[in-house]
């Protein structure tokens, strides 16, 4: 009889357990909770940024912004149809060959996909023919920074896009000599087959 008793008595102290907790978690919701939410429902995003303010935020720093208006200068002298663009996302750029087995295709996307590059120069054809990495003090910032910016480089290498890395501080007159001379080397190495751009498609549509 005795062990029915404890038998009875520790199911029911574990049942009332599980009904304090369930009420603990309708009175006081975990915060975290919302985090399991679908974000990629428009609705569940408009309900999102709805309860919440947001704040404007430089899309570049000083030391950046005099490097972009060089370039900008620049490309303008030389007339020959290029344009800057600022904080581009690598996947929108370049692209995996489609040729390649599609699970080797996907993972390299995954690679470069959440990649930033500081600024790009496009050719007329919206194509990138320089890539340029503003290297300012807090550039390399993480365990990882070093590595992010090698998958960088190994991948506009493999795309045949010239990457340039300026420091703020250096001379307007090498850094112009740098800008020449790469874009130089791109016109000479001629036209690349480009892959279509799905998302560049889906906005002219």
């Amino acid at each position: 009889m005795s062990e029915f008793f404890i038998i009875a008595v520790t199911a029911a102290i574990l049942l009332l357990f599980f009904i304090v907790n369930r009420l603990v978690d309708r009175i006081f919701p975990d915060p975290k909770a919302r985090k399991r939410r679908n974000m990629r429902d428009p609705k569940t995003q408009l309900d999102a940024i709805s309860k919440i303010d947001f704040h404007r935020t430089p899309l570049m720093n000083r030391g950046e912004y005099r490097v972009f208006a060089m370039l900008e200068a620049f490309v303008a002298r030389e007339r020959r149809g290029h344009r800057v663009m600022v904080q581009v996302n690598l996947g929108e750029i370049i692209r995996p060959d489609p040729a390649a087995p599609d699970i080797a295709r996907d993972e390299a996307f995954a690679a470069i996909n959440s990649k930033r590059i500081d600024m790009v120069v496009i050719n007329a054809f919206g194509e990138a023919v320089l890539a340029v990495e503003v290297q300012g003090s807090g550039h390399h910032l993480g365990q990882t920074a070093f590595m992010r910016d090698a998958v960088k480089r190994e991948a506009l290498r493999r795309a045949g896009v010239h990457l340039l890395e300026i420091r703020p501080a250096d001379d307007r007159t090498e850094i112009e000599a740098q800008l020449r001379t790469h874009l130089d080397a791109r016109a000479a190495d001629g036209p690349r087959r480009a892959v279509p751009n799905p998302g560049a498609v889906a906005a002219r549509a």
